[in-house]
């Protein structure tokens, strides 16, 4: 598991290997 925050860097590298990797939104602890 990996943690990253969010922001539109991050959801353009995860949009772009999405085939690749499962990703999903946590709530903050």
């Amino acid at each position: 598991t990996v943690r990253h925050d969010d922001n539109p860097r991050i959801r353009g590298m995860v949009n772009k290997v999405s085939h690749l990797v499962r990703a999903h939104e946590v709530e903050d602890e």
